[in-house]
């Protein structure tokens, strides 16, 4: 069903901004593999700011956090045609 695969999408999203790296404001950052370090907005964190990050170990990616949001809007728009046409 469309309801459960949102809420463990959803819930997968908040696990990844649980583990995500913060910058010195408290604000989730994701690297991209080409180094490249954004908010959870997808607005590019300065590079000062970036370079003064603590990765921890299992940090996840930008490129799995941005594919679970994309994801997550693919399904909602799924379910809301769905409840339109019901």
């Amino acid at each position: 069903m469309i309801e459960e695969q949102l809420r463990l999408v959803g819930q997968d999203i908040q696990d990844m901004e649980g583990a995500a790296a913060r910058d010195p404001d408290g604000r989730q950052v994701f690297q991209f593999a080409d180094g490249r370090v954004v908010y959870a907005d997808g607005s590019d964190v300065p590079a000062a700011t970036a370079e003064g990050i603590i990765w921890p170990e299992h940090a996840p990616s930008a490129e799995d956090y941005f594919a679970a949001k994309d994801r997550q809007a693919g399904l909602q728009l799924q379910l809301d045609e769905w409840q339109v046409y019901r």
